[in-house]
């Protein structure tokens, strides 16, 4: 099993749940199987919090009730019946950078299409940087 999931403190906790495949396999070679009937916990800096509930099992899509804090660490663990358990864990950094969009340009895409060119100055401390833009 593969959780994916993508914490913002503005948005409850929520894990997509598929099955693994082999990197040379190219049937279905876009497709993930999901994976219902999993039991996945949430724990908040090594306490449990909630257990993620499945609304249906017409996708892998498990939901917490639980907005992300801080400085805290989020681990997630999950098992099921015929697969290896699972757990991924991440920290929300709690010295977040100042973002500054310096300049935007409307343009064309390759296609023709809109788009977009956004200059942006980001003010942050000085050690390792991780960013998602």
């Amino acid at each position: 099993m593969v959780p994916n999931s993508y914490i913002n403190p503005d948005s409850i906790i929520a894990v997509s749940l598929t099955s693994n495949k082999y990197v040379l396999d190219h049937d279905d070679f876009k497709e993930f199987k999901w994976v219902d009937g999993a039991s996945l916990s949430l724990f908040e800096d090594g306490n449990w919090i909630a257990d993620l509930q499945q609304i249906d099992s017409l996708s892998g899509y498990y939901y917490s009730n639980v907005y992300p804090k801080l400085g805290k660490e989020y681990m997630i663990t999950g098992e099921k019946s015929g697969y290896d358990k699972i757990n991924a864990r991440t920290t929300i950094p709690s010295d977040l950078a100042d973002v500054e969009i310096v300049k935007g340009v409307n343009r064309q895409n390759e296609n023709g299409g809109p788009s977009i060119e956004l200059t942006y100055a980001i003010k942050d401390s000085l050690g390792a940087d991780f960013y998602e833009i």
